[in-house]
């Protein structure tokens, strides 16, 4: 009896959006410098966040780097090749990139052999919480997890 896998989910912390405040600063302040230099990407950047009513780039700058949420969204968007080279988001998170390599490459490396493995490519998900894969999990035929969702929590914790 052969066994097909045709939808799988990888959920790993290192697959996520850095917290708000650990952003490296250095990192902040060429992003902030590039935004002043580039009107493309301020606009693209003010429509991103319309919904928050700045019109000022220095404003909209401090209150998207201080809140998760905010971080969340553009770490998404820089997921996303041509938005991402428009804001310029490679320079926000060049540092934050190189110190995941080794987090996020076990993760990686399951989802690059299971896209391998599906017909459809597409039904391999990566989530970096289990709270936003719960509905694609419930109908997975398969899940590797990491349960240590961050570096300091305990066995105790992780399954919980």
């Amino acid at each position: 009896m052969a066994f097909k896998i045709s939808k799988a989910a990888v959920v790993d912390d290192s697959l996520g959006a850095p917290a708000a405040g650990t952003v490296d600063s250095d990192d902040k302040n060429v992003w902030l410098d590039f935004l002043l230099e580039h009107a493309e990407a301020q606009n693209a950047l003010f429509e991103l966040f319309s919904e928050l009513g700045f019109n000022d780039i220095g404003d909209l700058f401090t209150e998207i780097t201080a809140k998760h949420e905010h971080i969340s969204k553009i770490w998404d968007v820089s997921r996303q090749e041509e938005d991402a080279k428009i804001l310029g988001l490679e320079l926000l998170f060049k540092t934050e990139r190189l110190n995941r390599l080794a987090k996020s490459e076990k993760a990686e490396i399951v989802t690059s052999v299971l896209r391998r493995l599906v017909d459809d490519e597409k039904c391999v998900q990566q989530f970096s919480d289990i709270q936003s894969a719960s509905e694609f999990l419930a109908g997975a035929d398969i899940a590797f997890i990491d349960f240590f969702m961050s570096d300091n929590e305990s066995e105790d914790q992780a399954l919980a």
